[in-house]
């Protein structure tokens, strides 16, 4: 999701003919699904993690219940993808603000 590493590839998208609009769509998906990948890994991670702790506690004499604060850790999965997105349209609309031309021409 680098795109300041990305502009060569967005100005040939746009000189093969993809609107602005289809660009923009392709980064809000790619951002969605990065991010949401990303948290559904932490959430695996957080799982076994919470499976190892729950499975230690019932073998000692400080039986308790493990709980979560679904609603923070939502909120905050929320909010990752809100973010994500964001500043990913903020960075593809910078690219699509210059010139395509002078984008696939220009030498790293």
């Amino acid at each position: 999701m680098a795109f300041s590493r990305r502009d060569r590839e967005i100005a040939s998208l746009i000189l093969l003919g993809v609107t602005p609009g289809q660009v923009r769509r392709m980064v809000v998906v790619e951002a969605l699904l990065v991010t949401g990948l990303g948290f559904g890994v932490a959430a695996m991670f957080l799982a076994i993690g919470l499976n190892g702790y729950h499975t230690a506690l019932s073998h000692s004499l400080l039986a308790t219940q493990v709980q979560l604060p679904w609603q923070e850790l939502i909120g905050l999965g929320v909010a990752c993808l809100v973010a994500a997105t964001v500043t990913s349209l903020i960075a593809v609309s910078r690219i699509l603000g210059r010139p395509a031309m002078a984008m696939v021409a220009a030498r790293e």
